[in-house]
């Protein structure tokens, strides 16, 4: 942690990430994790809708089936779940909705 110069607060986790060799850091703090404090270390750090919309075009079938399972575990439509996504990540739902718009349900290719 001493190496660590990023936001006091959050230097653990950063030193975690070092440790464990991970390439990014998903957190909503992008200002405790500055480009000069993490790019010595190959980490990048991304906000979690960038993260999702990533995973999203890469594998559009995984993520909505994951969507599924987390909507039925939790006892809600996959609309009603989207909806409560969208309060901490806007992005994402609309880049969800608009493309199940333009393609109807996604199939694994």
């Amino acid at each position: 942690m001493p190496l660590m110069t990023n936001h006091p607060g959050d230097r653990h986790v950063l030193a975690a990430a070092v440790q464990a060799q991970a390439p990014l850091i998903v957190t909503y703090n992008l200002r405790h994790f500055p480009s000069e404090s993490v790019d010595p270390w190959n980490i990048e750090v991304l906000h979690p809708g960038e993260f999702l919309e990533r995973a999203y075009r890469s594998a559009p079938w995984v993520v909505r089936d994951r969507l599924r399972q987390q909507s039925a575990t939790l006892r809600r439509s996959f609309d009603e779940q989207l909806d409560v996504l969208a309060q901490a990540v806007p992005s994402f739902v609309r880049l969800v909705r608009s493309r199940e718009a333009m393609t109807g349900p996604l199939r694994e290719p």
